[in-house]
């Protein structure tokens, strides 16, 4: 089942380069707004690598590497959902970027991720002594990852109240860091 979610994120990579949309209207300066439908460079299939990843009903998340045409290391955080009326993995590109990070010292977490009324999907990089990531959403409920990897994934089909609470736990449960995410 695994290997079926991989091939729909690898299907979404395999579409290649995507386009530039503008989003409506110039404003009173003559600025609009612009994003990319799919990616903006032309990833490499052949360098792609699955970093981790986790399990739940009826949906995998993963952490992915790979390189695009130009040699420029991208991760992204990527969700596969089941589709039981076609028996199909439909995948997605959640968030992501370039791998360079900045470099710190100190335990941090560079979460990405999306979240709305059909849930939430956040992922990305630890660093330091962090071996659990807890998110606290404004309802209370808490959801728990171990660091694997160097990586943790969070999803649920259950929306989430923002922002959330971050908190870095080391090795012996106690909280090293407190983030916000999402506010």
């Amino acid at each position: 089942m695994v290997a079926a979610a991989q091939d729909a994120i690898i299907e979404v990579l395999a579409s290649g380069r995507g386009r530039l949309v503008s989003l409506g209207s110039p404003s009173s300066f003559g600025w609009r707004g612009e994003t990319w439908e799919g990616l903006p460079h032309t990833p490499r299939l052949d360098t792609i690598r699955f970093l981790t990843s986790r399990g739940f009903e009826m949906f995998e998340l993963f952490v992915i590497e790979y390189e695009d045409d130009h040699g420029d290391c991208f991760r992204w955080t990527c969700r596969a959902d089941f589709e039981p009326e076609s028996s199909k993995w439909r995948g997605r590109l959640v968030s992501g970027g370039r791998c360079d990070e900045p470099g710190q010292r100190a335990p941090w977490a560079n979460l990405g991720g999306s979240w709305g009324r059909d849930g939430f999907t956040i992922g990305g990089s630890v660093h330091g002594s962090v071996v659990r990531v807890e998110l606290e959403d404004r309802d209370g409920r808490v959801f728990v990852d171990s660091v694997l990897n160097g990586y943790v994934l969070f999803g649920s089909n259950d929306p989430v109240r923002m922002p959330l609470a971050v908190r870095l736990l080391d090795a012996s449960g106690t909280v090293v860091v407190t983030q916000t995410f999402g506010s």
